[in-house]
This record gives C-alpha cells, sequence and structure tokens, in this order.
C-alpha cells in the first residue's frame, strides 16, 4: 500500500539555498540580498510522517532546485529510490513490519551531492496493536484412546502456550492443536492449556483438558482360568496380564542353537515354536516355567517386557497391596533370540534392553493375552 506525500514549497516548507551563500555573503556584506546564479533550495513537507506498524512501502515528493540523494541510518527503513534531479521528484521508502508496543522513531536525510545543504525527513512507526481471541471453551474431554482437538485462535502475532508434560500440542494455520496421547492408568487426569501473551501481557485463555480411563487399566488384578494376573497392555481388541510370581535364575535353553523366536512383538508366537521343539521342556528352563504358570501363559517378546517396564512402578505398588510378589529391578529374559547364543534381556532397574548368553540364569514373568 501506497501512501504519497506532497512535499510543496506552500506547506510548512522546508528550504535550504543551493551553492556556497555563506561565502557569498562574506564577499559581499552590504548587500545580502544578492545570490549567486546557482542558488536554490531543497523543500520537503510534511517533515513528518507516521507509518503503520505493519511493512507498507510509501512515496514521497521532493521539491528542489538541486540533484538530491537521500541516506538513513535505520536498519528498520529501506529507500527504494535513492536519488534525484531538480524539479518536482519522487523517492520511495518502505518500513519493516514492526512488534513492539512502543512507537520508534528514524530519519531519512536528504543532500545535494556536494552535502553542502541537506533536510531530514522524520519517520515515526506507530505501536504494535496485538491481537489475541482465543475460542470461548471452557474444557475439553478425551477418551482414553485420545485424539486431536484444535482450540481456535485469532492474532496477529506469536504466542505463547503452555501445557502439561503429558500433552504436547501444535500450532497451526486456525489454532492450537492439542494432540492427547492414549490413555491407560485408572484415574481421570485433569490439567489446565493456556495460551496468553508474556511479551503483550495478555491473559488470553485457560481450557481444562481432561482424559477418561479406559476400561481394564493398567493396574487392574483380572483373573483368567482361576490364574491371577495384573494388566500391563490394553487397547480396543487386546488385554495382556502378567504373572503375580516369577520364575528366579532360569537359563533361557540349555543348547546354543537357533529356535526361530525371532518375533519383537509376539510372545506367544515365540512360545509355538519352542513348544513345536522335541524335548523342550528340558532344552528351555524359562519357557516351560511360564508353561507350568497356566494354559496359553507365554514368556513375553522384547517389546512386550519393555511395555510392561514402563508400568512397572503401577505394577508393582498393585502387586504389593494385594500380597503379590514384586517385579525386581534385576534381568528379565524374553523369549525373543538374538542368535544362537544369545536372546534379548530387560533390566527392570532401568530398562536397558540387551542380549545375554542364552546359558545365563535370569528372572522370567509370564504373559496371558486375551481378546476383549
Amino acid at each position: 500500500m501506497k501512501k504519497i506525500f506532497l512535499l510543496l514549497a506552500a506547506i510548512g516548507v522546508f528550504t535550504v539555498a543551493c551553492g556556497p551563500a555563506d561565502e557569498f555573503a562574506e564577499e559581499n556584506p552590504g548587500n545580502q540580498t544578492e545570490q549567486p546564479s546557482g542558488s536554490g533550495s531543497i523543500t520537503i513537507s510534511p517533515a513528518t510522517i507516521t507509518v503503520e506498524a505493519t511493512a507498507q512501502e510509501y512515496s514521497v515528493e521532493v521539491d528542489s532546485s538541486c540533484s538530491w540523494r537521500a541516506t538513513t541510518e535505520e536498519d528498520w527503513i529501506t529507500i527504494k529510490k535513492k536519488a534525484g534531479n531538480s524539479g518536482k521528484t519522487t523517492f520511495l521508502f518502505s518500513a519493516k513490519n514492526y512488534v513492539e508496543a512502543v512507537e520508534r522513531q528514524g530519519k531519512i536525510t536528504i543532500y545535494n551531492d556536494d552535502e553542502e545543504l541537506s533536510s531530514e525527513l522524520t519517520i515515526i512507526q506507530k505501536a504494535f496493536e496485538p491481537v489475541l481471541e482465543v475460542e470461548e471453551v471452557s474444557t475439553f474431554e478425551f477418551d482414553y484412546k485420545g485424539g486431536e482437538q484444535v482450540i481456535a485462535v485469532t492474532t496477529n502475532f506469536d504466542y505463547d502456550v503452555v501445557v502439561p508434560e503429558w500433552i504436547t500440542y501444535e500450532k497451526v494455520e486456525n489454532g492450537v492443536k492439542i494432540l492427547m496421547p492414549r490413555y491407560v492408568y485408572a484415574e481421570t487426569r485433569t490439567d489446565d492449556v493456556k495460551i496468553y501473551s508474556e511479551k503483550y501481557n495478555l491473559e488470553g485463555s485457560t481450557i481444562t483438558i481432561s482424559q477418561t480411563p479406559p476400561p481394564c487399566p493398567v493396574g487392574t488384578v483380572i483373573t483368567k482360568n482361576d490364574i491371577t494376573g495384573v494388566v500391563f497392555y490394553f487397547d480396543e481388541t487386546l488385554t495382556k496380564i502378567v504373572s503375580v510370581e516369577e520364575g528366579t535364575s532360569l537359563l533361557w535353553s540349555t543348547e546354543h542353537v537357533i529356535a526361530g523366536t525371532e518375533s519383537l512383538e509376539n510372545g506367544a508366537d515365540n512360545m509355538s515354536k519352542i513348544m513345536a521343539i522335541e524335548g523342550w521342556e528340558t532344552k528351555y528352563p524359562a519357557f516351560k516355567w511360564c508353561a507350568d504358570y497356566g494354559v496359553n501363559w507365554y514368556l513375553p517378546a522384547r517389546n512386550e517386557l519393555k511395555e510392561l517396564y514402563s508400568h512397572e512402578s503401577v505394577i508393582n505398588a498393585v502387586l504389593e497391596e494385594n500380597g503379590y510378589q514384586t517385579i525386581n529391578a534385576s534381568w528379565y529374559w524374553s523369549s525373543t533370540e538374538d542368535k544362537d547364543n544369545y536372546a534379548y534381556t530387560i533390566n527392570f532397574a532401568d530398562g536397558d534392553a540387551c542380549y545375554e548368553n542364552k546359558s545365563i540364569e535370569s528372572g522370567v514373568r509370564a504373559v496371558f493375552a486375551y481378546e476383549n
């Protein structure tokens, strides 16, 4: 958008003589009205321009009897045409986008080629006026599955967002997109999302976010076929429980051969491959312990064991509360092998996963999975 300011000598003019007027006056002290043939003027008017906070371009007229140049020391002012000839000419300048809450001021200097005369144009840029309008909503509710929800925001600057650690978000074109993860625990969780501006001291809005627990949350005690376990995984189709007892100091196997238990996710599939091996009951003690725990119980795959570790504190609290054997801060076998000599273990002290020699003694927890 261009705003044209006619800088005419008839309106508040700023006039400076072109040529060495002071030298001429010294040579003719008795005749001050005489001017050399080269005398002239540079006229700009008005002497001050107020511009918008948003970046725009402006056109200014200069009425001069001299050729001229324009310059500025301000990094937020850009002069598009920096020189002109005598007569009524035009130069362009633009002001960068401004986001501060107080106005700022700068100058453009116009001078003749000899730099013997100059005139200044003062540029005042308006203070930025922040706009922050947040959707009028007080709460958003999610179920345990999680999901997305956009909080509509209208603004003209980069605002602040504060969320609890269990919520993530993205700033999108029309507001703030809340990205709610799945939830697995027994208590409804609630916290606030705050949208505001610290820089401009705008309160904005606070929205309460809540998420309800699943039908069968982690830590629920379940009995299947007269055998008890504790839920450590739940989704729309499957629930997995871990045994309330454990085997200790068990070998993965007594022989170093490839058993084919490569699955990282499905311990039941790994278990079925072991049970198809002749004499498995004596060759694979960790698997035998799980089979003895109950029908269809199995040694968990590596990632199932990692999932169990991620909920260790909740599950241990339930085990202790009900008088069951808690999970130790030590190594436990998974059913996932790495090669003929090694299989994966998880350290329940820190969650570290590594492979160990199959003849090493480690702990064992059995897992049972059923469809919902």
